[in-house]
C-alpha cells in the first residue's frame, strides 16, 4: 500500500490519470518520520534514566501509551 503523503494523480493527454509518486515528497516524509522517530526513542530514554527500576518503567511506559491509545480513539 502507498502512503497517501506520497501519491498524486497525474492527467495524461488522452485523458486518463495515472498515479504517480514523487521523490520530493518521499524523502520530506522519510525525514519527518525519522525525527518523529527519534524524539519518541530520546523521551522514552529520559524517562527510563529517571527511575531505577527499568522493568517497572518500561511496564508502565507501555501501559501509559495503551490508555492514550484508548482515549485517542487509535
Amino acid at each position: 500500500m502507498v502512503n497517501r503523503h506520497r501519491m498524486f494523480w497525474s492527467n495524461m493527454s488522452d485523458g486518463s490519470a495515472e498515479l504517480g509518486i514523487t521523490d520530493m515528497n518521499i524523502q520530506k516524509h522519510m525525514k519527518a518520520h525519522e525525527e518523529r522517530n527519534k524524539a519518541i526513542y530520546n523521551t522514552i530514554n529520559q524517562i527510563m534514566e529517571q527511575y531505577p527500576d527499568k522493568q517497572q518503567t518500561f511496564s508502565e511506559i507501555c501501559s501509559a501509551m495503551r490508555k492514550v491509545k484508548k482515549e485517542r480513539r487509535l
